[in-house]
């Protein structure tokens, strides 16, 4: 019996290490991507199906609904490769190996026990902490000094400024900015956690600078996406501070404040993006100015190397820097849903144009590439994704894929809501926030349930552990 137990006890550290560890090269791959290329062609070929074959088969998940509908889903998706042309997985299994690792990483979290969810948390709160702190620092010093840091083993930017004829934003790996934004919404949401389940004052003083690197970087990269989630965890963690704050008064006193506090930080946690922008762009004006005026001294201190009329025509020729703060987004000035969605409408009516030239695909989906192709043609400008996970994933599995997708956010959604509304204590009532701000985040960016990155794996990693935490609070519902 003792054999068995610690048996049991090696083979969850075993497989929680390696879920970790998959997770962390996923992260850090674009450090060094000609090592991460290596590795996915190498030993990632044989990890990844063994680490989805063992949480299949070995773990005992609480949410056995929710782990269900994921399975079904993997093996519908499965079932439209072949419907679609490749029973054999010759071109896309890659793709489907990436994708089956949402099931150990949402079963992590359901067959942890609260200790080990703590655990859990605890590592990668000091893991992307610390990562995204050296990273974030990097990104502001580019961006205060106007300069480039390259990375020395790829000889590519790891952090500088991404210019445009009107509009810098922060360029960070030479990563698209949207999903660079939601590498430091990761460590954000669990710096907030962090804050409230720290029992040691003094290391909520890290927390707090690490916090605010994190936010910083994410304002500076204009990504709406992920301020508006940004903005919709800080509005519910002020909603969860002011129901705590008045939990002795009447009840429709505590719901009004309630109601009033999200609604006003909503709003006011996405613009606040702007203004920090602004000032951060003023203070490197403010810098590059002076180094500016100190380096004019130097110069006017040296004999002169060339005639002043050649100096002055080369002074001429060079464009004035713009009187506006450098960090201005220019979409500021428009209005309506076409800029909350930075443009993304004319993509999601191709989608439905070709929906309905193809309806084929509304029962057996398409291939990853081939669906995308087809709506392209309906676009000016080709894109890589459909900006939104549902309708990127009724292109690659139909109809009945799409079934599954939402209803397991609905069972999501349910979970979260019953666990903000409850009375459990503020750190648990947070490991909500990452769920909830990652489905806003992708109804306008592609990547869950159909495409495979970190940022899908922390999605799937924090449904797991938010999930836990919601059946060992709410045993009532298992079955």
């Amino acid at each position: 019996m003792r054999q068995g137990l610690e048996r049991a006890v090696w083979g969850r550290a075993v497989f929680s290490a390696a879920v970790v560890l998959c997770f962390l090269f996923f992260l850090t791959g674009q450090l060094n991507f000609y090592l991460a290329e290596s590795l996915k062609n190498g030993v990632y070929l044989l990890l990844a199906p063994v680490l989805t074959a063992g949480a299949v088969c070995l773990c005992r998940p609480k949410g056995r609904t929710e782990y269900r509908l994921l399975l079904v889903y993997m093996l519908w998706v499965l079932i439209t490769r072949a419907l679609n042309g490749d029973p054999a997985l010759s071109r896309e299994y890659r793709f489907v190996l990436d994708l089956s690792l949402m099931l150990p990483f949402l079963l992590l979290g359901l067959t942890l026990d609260r200790a080990g969810r703590r655990r859990l948390l605890n590592w990668l709160s000091v893991l992307l902490g610390l990562y995204f702190f050296a990273l974030g620092l990097a990104c502001l010093a580019a961006f205060l000094l106007h300069t480039e840091f390259y990375n020395p083993i790829t000889g590519g930017v790891l952090a500088g400024v991404s210019a445009t004829t009107s509009f810098e934003r922060a360029n960070i790996l030479d990563t698209n900015p949207n999903a660079a934004a939601y590498w430091f919404f990761m460590p954000l949401t669990l710096m907030l956690y962090q804050f409230f389940a720290c029992r040691r004052r003094l290391w909520r003083i890290p927390i707090v600078l690490s916090a605010l690197v994190d936010w910083l970087v994410i304002c500076l990269t204009f990504s709406r996406s992920v301020r508006l989630a940004a903005a919709l965890s800080f509005a519910l963690l002020a909603a969860l501070l002011c129901a705590r704050a008045l939990k002795d008064r009447v009840l429709w006193l505590r719901a009004l404040a309630v109601l009033l506090a999200f609604a006003l930080l909503l709003p006011l946690g996405y613009k606040a993006g702007d203004w920090a922008s602004s000032g951060i762009g003023l203070l490197s004006r403010a810098i590059t100015q002076r180094q500016e005026s100190v380096s004019a001294v130097e110069t006017a201190a040296r004999p002169a190397a060339y005639p002043a009329a050649l100096t002055a025509k080369a002074g001429a020729d060079t464009p004035a820097e713009p009187e506006e703060g450098r960090y201005t987004d220019p979409r500021a000035g428009r209005h309506g849903l076409d800029s909350v969605s930075s443009e993304r409408l004319s993509v999601w009516r191709a989608v439905w144009q070709t929906l309905r030239e193809n309806p084929r695909i509304l029962l057996f989906g398409s291939a990853s590439d081939e669906g995308l192709a087809l709506v392209n043609e309906h676009l000016a400008e080709p894109v890589v994704q459909c900006h939104n996970f549902l309708l990127q994933t009724l292109l690659l599995a139909g109809l009945p894929g799409l079934l599954c997708v939402l209803l397991f956010c609905v069972l999501l959604l349910a979970a979260a809501l019953r666990m903000l509304f409850s009375a459990l204590s503020l750190p648990r009532q947070l490991l909500c926030l990452p769920v909830l701000g990652s489905l806003l985040f992708g109804q306008l960016e592609a990547g869950f349930f159909n495409y495979t990155d970190a940022r899908a794996l922390f999605f799937y990693l924090m449904c797991g552990v938010m999930l836990g935490e919601y059946y060992d609070s709410f045993p009532v519902r298992e079955q």
